[in-house]
């Protein structure tokens, strides 16, 4: 009973002190006094029995008069400084603990506004489920307490405590600023907008190297390397196929070739189209600004209408109106190809101060781009007080109030070099940007673009590839010649094997000032071949016979141009389209049975000697067999030429036969599809050897491991 009375009147004592002593004096009442220590000491392990009494402040005063001392429950927690004894432990809240109250209090907000405010939103998703909810006043108090000690040694003593605690806290702040930081640059990095920028050094990696295709086991996918280019390859003079509508009405354009779909557009009766290609009853034309799908039964024959624009004028023929956005239809891009004039003039301006470049002639529409001061752009068109302009792959408008232009924009580039000004950041990717088709010119051609990207390609294995003497392979070790196979074959280009025939093949340019990034460079004095990037720069493959897998050499490296005496410069034609697609070339129009495609399949396969560039070869000699005046005979599909007597293995020997029934590699099936079904060839040969030799020729190309050439 004594102790009883002691307890009680040290419960009392311990009040009254705490009304009287400052606010902010942390008083802990424990009926153990371990227990207490261990607590204080922020240290020890959270007691079975115990409960932290909130420092207090000018309010406690009133909370500190209310119910007995013994009677402690959740809505009443001013009352934690009363002692609870061990009799009557089912009066106790749950457990609340310095070390819990600390992880509680430390991810709070720092300003007592706030605190106020986001008290309960913040307290609960932080703290366990059976901890208290605390006052207002006494969370305010212990708050200003907990401020006034070292936040480091606080952080070690939650990490410590609970680090479960801290993961929880963090991800509410820093990672959701980290993704919104990391999500906009994915369009530049996509799109590539600055490949201008290339003088030496280690380039910026644009492939990661465990992405880098072995072209010589599987099927290249331009996916993987390229992006979607807005610019569009200008049909030649003598391709162009004319179309005029007949019928004595208008007819109507559509988004898909199908009556039921999105009406995008009409053609006045007479009125003058181009047909950019043709899928079975439908005719995908261009006519103005108007691109999409008609019914060929409305279209006069080309050379009538060829005579007609001729006699009239093409300019003076009516042609189709819009009854949409350009990007509002699907069946714009549909084809990459136009026969309206895309290379525009460069008109030069540069930006003033740091401007947004805009979606639309507005200054409250998306921002699609970002300029500094001193950004390069170029004008394409001007209206109404604004620019439409280009830089690097970002198109849009600007205020042409923000720019100076002509004499004073070509003197400062003048002075500082074209390729040495900033082009603009991009914020919209070319196939979310509604302006991007405002106009279709540019300031480069789709070519020029993806020779950039074979050189940003190429220097992608700075620092990553070694040197191999006789090595072909990307990712194992390659000499200068097979790098630069490599790197072409991975765009779907295929050039010879070795530095002399890379440098006595392709088309010959004259001088290193009319080269440009993607060409090959041979040094006849190594012989040594590498690709030229720009700037004066090229990336070369650097070693010398005596390098092995086991003593590698250098490597790809970025030296100037004229390290070593030129003997000649060579460009390559992209066998693949301006739109990435590879539709180049006459398709297959033949519908095959599965008994007839997998004999083409054996037959390629047999020939194709064991990768997708060798059986891309086979079936498109086979399709240009078809085209050829010498070899049409032999038939006008890819089947019949290839069963053509005495011509493929079909009729020479039977070791195509256990390959029937599809038994074999994907990539035969992939290379077929390509050349057959998108019109994809790599090269334009009608005949092949598996070794070279006097019937073959000296211009003879190496695809796949066999020869191939004319006859």
């Amino acid at each position: 009973m004594r102790q009883k009375w002691i307890a009680i009147f040290c419960s009392i004592a311990i009040t009254l002190c705490c009304i009287f002593l400052p606010a902010g004096d942390p008083i802990y009442a424990q009926t153990d006094q371990k227990e207490m220590t261990e607590n204080e000491s922020g240290t020890g392990t959270e007691p079975e029995e115990g409960i932290k009494v909130e420092p207090e402040t000018e309010e406690v005063p009133e909370a500190a008069s209310e119910t007995e001392p013994e009677e402690v429950t959740e809505t009443e927690p001013e009352t934690e400084p009363e002692e609870v004894t061990e009799a009557e432990p089912e009066t106790e809240p749950e457990e609340v603990t310095e070390t819990e109250t600390e992880r509680e209090t430390e991810v709070e907000p720092e300003t007592e506004a706030e605190e106020e405010i986001e008290t309960e939103p913040e307290t609960e998703p932080e703290t366990d489920a059976e901890e208290e909810t605390l006052s207002e006043a006494e969370t305010e108090t212990e708050k200003a307490t907990e401020a006034e000690t070292e936040p480091e040694t606080e952080a070690e003593e939650k990490i410590e405590a609970d680090p479960e605690e801290v993961t929880q806290v963090e991800p509410k702040t820093e990672p959701e600023t980290e993704v919104r930081e990391e999500a906009e640059p994915k369009p530049e990095e996509m799109t590539q907008p600055e490949p201008e920028k290339k003088t030496g050094g280690a380039a910026e990696e644009t492939i990661p190297a465990d992405e880098e295709a072995d072209t010589s086991s599987g099927t290249w996918d331009s996916s993987w390397y390229l992006s979607q280019d807005f610019r569009f390859t200008q049909i030649d003079e003598m391709d162009k196929k004319y179309a005029l509508v007949e019928g004595g009405e208008s007819i109507m354009v559509y988004e898909e070739p199908n009556t039921d779909a999105k009406r995008i557009g009409e053609i006045p009766y007479f009125g003058l189209v181009y047909v950019l290609d043709e899928k079975d009853d439908w005719a995908y034309i261009e006519s103005g600004e108007i691109r999409g799908f008609v019914k060929k039964e409305y279209l006069s024959d080309s050379s009538y209408a060829k005579e007609m624009a001729d006699l009239i004028g093409e300019d003076t023929l009516p042609c189709g109106k819009r009854l949409c956005e350009k990007a509002d239809n699907a069946a714009f891009t549909y084809k990459h190809t136009t026969v309206y004039s895309v290379l525009a003039k460069k008109r030069y301006a540069i930006t003033i101060y740091a401007s947004p470049i805009y979606e639309y002639q507005n200054l409250a529409s998306r921002a699609i781009g970002e300029t500094k001061s001193g950004t390069l752009v170029y004008i394409l068109e001007t209206s109404d007080g604004w620019a439409y302009v280009e830089s690097g792959d970002v198109r849009g408008f600007m205020p042409a109030t923000s720019l100076i232009g002509g004499i004073a924009a070509k003197g400062i580039v003048d002075e500082v070099g074209e390729d040495e000004l900033p082009l603009a950041k991009m914020r919209v990717a070319p196939e979310e940007n509604r302006s991007c088709y405002y106009t279709l010119t540019s300031i480069k051609t789709a070519s020029e673009h993806r020779g950039e990207e074979i050189a940003q390609y190429a220097q992608s294995f700075v620092g990553k590839l070694s040197y191999v003497w006789g090595g072909t392979s990307l990712q194992l070790g390659a000499d200068c010649s097979g790098f630069v196979q490599g790197v072409y074959a991975a765009f779907g280009i295929s050039i010879p094997r070795l530095a002399q025939e890379q440098g006595t093949s392709g088309q010959a340019i004259d001088s290193l000032s009319e080269a440009k990034p993607g060409d090959v460079v041979y040094y006849g004095s190594g012989p040594h071949v590498g690709i030229y990037i720009g700037n004066g720069k090229v990336v070369q493959c650097a070693g010398n016979s005596s390098n092995t897998a086991s003593n590698p050499g250098a490597g790809p490296t970025i030296s100037s141009v004229d390290y070593m005496p030129i003997t000649s410069i060579r460009r390559y034609a992209i066998t693949l389209s301006d739109s990435g697609s590879g539709e180049n070339s006459r398709k297959d129009p033949t519908v095959y049975t599965q008994d007839q495609m997998e004999l083409i399949w054996a037959i390629v396969a047999q020939e194709d000697n064991g990768s997708y560039e060798g059986a891309l070869a086979v079936i498109s000699s086979a399709m240009n067999r078809t085209e050829s005046a010498k070899w049409g005979y032999c038939g006008s599909n890819a089947l019949e030429q290839l069963t053509a007597p005495g011509q493929y293995c079909y009729s020479n020997d039977d070791y195509w036969r256990p390959r029937l029934g599809g038994n074999v590699p994907e990539y035969v099936k992939q290379a077929v599809y390509d050349c057959l079904e998108k019109g994809i060839r790599n090269h334009h040969y009608t005949s092949f050897r598996s070794q070279k030799g006097m019937i073959t020729g000296p211009n003879a190309v190496q695809i796949g491991g066999n020869w191939f050439f004319d006859t």
